[in-house]
């Protein structure tokens, strides 16, 4: 490992966030967060490019205040992103945009008081999105919005617990 990498460990490790930006083809983008109070940014743009990002928070025990956002862009992609969050105050954010995109959104998280947005915006798009939400005494709600024209649209929200709230818009 070069001094970069044990610095830029050091910092992950120090702040508890992550971002990474990836503009190119085949771009995969990997975040694991362990302990409270995580942050993780995932962005990826482009035209004819295979975006796949997964961030897991909370891998060794249930965390607090989780916060993840996924932004993939462009025409002609593949996109995937894929959000776990483990604990309470959760909040995942997955935007998935462009024209002639096959669109692939999964979110699971465990725990309480968690929220999940999902949108997926675009035409000519094959979209798909899952939120599963489960806990104790929940408080968790969860919006998955699909847009577009000429699209094709799958949207699953599961839930249990108390107190939850589940949207599903198709345009």
């Amino acid at each position: 490992m070069n001094r970069r990498s044990i610095s830029a460990a050091m910092l992950f490790t120090l702040l508890g966030s992550a971002s990474v930006f990836a503009d190119s083809n085949n771009n995969i983008s990997t975040i694991d967060q362990i302990g409270d109070g995580n942050a993780a940014e995932t962005i990826q743009i482009g035209t004819g490019n295979t975006n796949v990002s997964h961030i897991d928070q909370g891998l060794v025990a249930p965390s607090d205040t989780l916060t993840a956002f996924v932004t993939q862009d462009g025409t002609d992609n593949h996109n995937g992103a894929a959000v776990k969050q483990d604990g309470h105050d959760g909040y995942a954010d997955i935007l998935q945009g462009g024209d002639a995109n096959g669109n692939t959104a999964d979110v699971t998280q465990d725990g309480v008081h968690n929220e999940t947005f999902v949108t997926q915006d675009g035409s000519g798009n094959t979209n798909d999105g899952t939120v599963q939400q489960t806990g104790t005494g929940a408080l968790n709600s969860a919006v998955i919005t699909q847009n577009g024209s000429l699209n094709t649209n799958s949207a699953a929200i599961s839930q249990n617990g108390s107190g939850l709230i589940a949207s599903t818009i198709q345009n």
